[in-house]
Formats: structure tokens, sequence, C-alpha cells
């Protein structure tokens, strides 16, 4: 999971991760557990970028 946070693709939610977790791991823990994890534990970010306004210039 490290490893994958660290990609340029990464996780989009920590909801996709909790997927991910159930999916490889066979893991089901709580959207705090898996929050607590990977911001506190791990140090990671998810790479989603900030919503831009459709009228904001280019």
């Amino acid at each position: 999971m490290k490893q994958q946070l660290q990609e340029p693709s990464g996780f989009q939610s920590y909801g996709q991760i909790q997927q991910w977790l159930k999916s490889e791991l066979g893991l089901s823990l709580a959207y705090k557990t898996v929050y607590e994890i990977v911001r506190k534990r791990l140090g990671a970010k998810l790479k989603v970028p900030r919503p831009q306004s459709t009228k904001q210039q280019e």
C-alpha cells in the first residue's frame, strides 16, 4: 500500500483504499481507521487535484 500511495496515480479516495484492503488482504477497516493509518502512520496524502472552476481562465 505504501508503494501505491507514492505513485502519481495512487489512490483517489480513502474509500478506494478501503476497497483495496478488502480485496487484497481481506481486511474490513472503518474509514476513520484507514484515514489514521494513511495520514498519521504512513504520512501520505492522496494525489487528488483540487477542482477548478469552469469559468477560470487557462
